[in-house]
């Protein structure tokens, strides 16, 4: 949230980006998350919960997004978390905008477009200050951060359903955990 300039950061990742995370450490940054997100206020208790990987390295489509729609489609109500590509060619952001989507935090109109067109899509600046400062840090170092990590077990709407991907497999223990303690 701005407390730290960009060489901080810097030294920050690199630290953790040279060996696994653990997850005590996971939990920290997920609980430092939670403090700091905006939560949003919508009906939303039955939808679900899909947020990206942050990039799986591999130059792929936007999976998650696609994947929104989908489900959508299939009649579920879902809302989407994400932001501009920051380890990979293409966010759930830049598809979104490239397709004329207006990102907007207001309670209001993400709730008309739940109910419109059953999919609401939450614009991480919006939502996560904590995360905002670290995008163009995690731009440079074109990998994915553990904010992404974070980000997929600290979601901004209340949902009872969620799908969490992982970018790596080596994560999936971790985040089961967490969710086994948080959930």
């Amino acid at each position: 949230d701005g407390r730290y300039n960009d060489s901080q950061l810097s030294a920050f990742m690199t630290v953790f980006l040279m060996r696994s995370i653990t997850t005590e450490e996971l939990a920290g940054f997920r609980e430092a998350i939670l403090e700091r997100r905006v939560i949003v206020d919508l009906d939303c208790h039955d939808a679900i919960d899909i947020v990206g990987t942050g990039g799986d390295g591999k130059n792929t489509f936007n999976i998650s997004t696609a994947a929104c729609f989908v489900v959508a489609g299939a009649g579920y109500r879902v809302v989407k978390h994400g932001n501009y590509g920051a380890s990979s060619v293409s966010g759930a952001s830049n598809v979104l905008e490239q397709h004329g989507v207006k990102f907007t935090g207001h309670s209001g109109r993400l709730q008309q477009s739940l109910e419109e067109s059953g999919v609401a899509y939450l614009h991480a600046p919006f939502f996560s200050p904590a995360l905002k400062s670290v995008g163009p840090v995690r731009r440079a170092f074109m990998r994915q951060g553990h904010n992404s990590a974070c980000s997929i077990l600290s979601g901004n709407c209340k949902t009872f359903r969620q799908i969490l991907p992982t970018y790596y497999p080596g994560m999936i223990p971790a985040a089961v955990e967490i969710l086994n303690v948080f959930f």
